[in-house]
């Protein structure tokens, strides 16, 4: 019973690794999806901020995209270092949208990550057209906060992914410590059991041993026994005067085994034979 405890514990264990296992093996490529939004949203951003970028800039992002993505299915691990949470302080200072505030191109070049090149936009014209182009800096802003918005979004998404992927691996590991443990537990039991199985199956031999070495010398005492009998049997058929080399021999109605009926040797005797 104890066996089929143990064996029913083991193949429950095995189907909930196997659980673990698909579930863990989903979160890389989930990780790899979001950060490769991340990037391709952070593009989005630069372009917004800078313009549109060369063909050549976009060939080599695109590419390098493709690299990571194959670089993270074909390496799993390789993309579940957490990205340092980026913080813009100048932000906090930006109000929020729909606000009449205006920014001013040292504003915007604030929030240039440092090493980027920077292109300041064009005056506007003094015309109408030009009060139009006075509002697409704002747009462009107030888009840029969206777009920043949506990157936090997927920065704490990608975060909480990643507290999920690390309790999965605390799980499966505190699963797979169960399953040693139990696997100790079913090999100690397995063989305790077969030295029990040995101990018994020797002393089972042994008391054959002796059982069949009490039943030979047995045999041979009955048959030293039945001689000595047959002797003294011969003894006691033996006429007096008779030589004692020639045996008498039995009568019609007696049988070589049974006692002679002028003797009188008591029937007991003969029954023990």
């Amino acid at each position: 019973e104890a066996l089929a405890d143990l064996g029913t514990r083991l193949h429950l264990t095995a189907k909930a690794k196997q659980g673990l296992a698909l579930c863990t093996h989903t979160l890389p490529a989930q990780e790899a999806a979001c950060l490769l939004l991340i990037q391709t949203l952070q593009r989005e951003h630069r372009d917004l901020l800078w313009g549109q970028p060369d063909s050549s800039s976009t060939e080599s992002s695109s590419s390098s995209s493709e690299e990571e993505e194959d670089s993270g299915r074909g390496d799993p691990g390789a993309n579940l270092d957490m990205p340092k949470p980026c913080r813009l302080p100048h932000l906090e200072a930006i109000e929020a949208p729909g606000s009449s505030a205006a920014f001013s191109s040292a504003d915007i070049q604030a929030w240039v990550p440092d090493g980027a090149p920077y292109r300041p936009l064009p005056a506007a014209p003094n015309t109408a057209e030009g009060s139009l182009d006075r509002r697409k800096p704002e747009a462009l802003v107030l888009s840029v906060l969206e777009t920043l918005t949506r990157i936090r979004a997927l920065k704490e998404r990608l975060e909480g992914l990643w507290v999920a992927l690390e309790e999965k691996s605390q799980d499966c590991r505190a699963h797979e410590a169960q399953e040693l443990e139990l696997m100790q537990e079913f090999f100690q039991a397995h063989s305790a059991l077969l030295l029990a199985y040995q101990k018994a199956r020797q002393k089972q031999e042994s008391q054959v041993g002796q059982l069949e070495t009490q039943v030979g010398l047995m045999t041979r005492r009955q048959a030293k026994q039945r001689q000595a009998l047959l002797q003294t049997l011969q003894q006691l058929q033996r006429p007096p005067g008779a030589p004692p080399g020639l045996p008498q021999a039995p009568g019609p109605s007696e049988s070589p085994l049974e006692p002679p009926r002028n003797l009188g040797v008591p029937s007991s005797f003969w029954s023990r034979k």
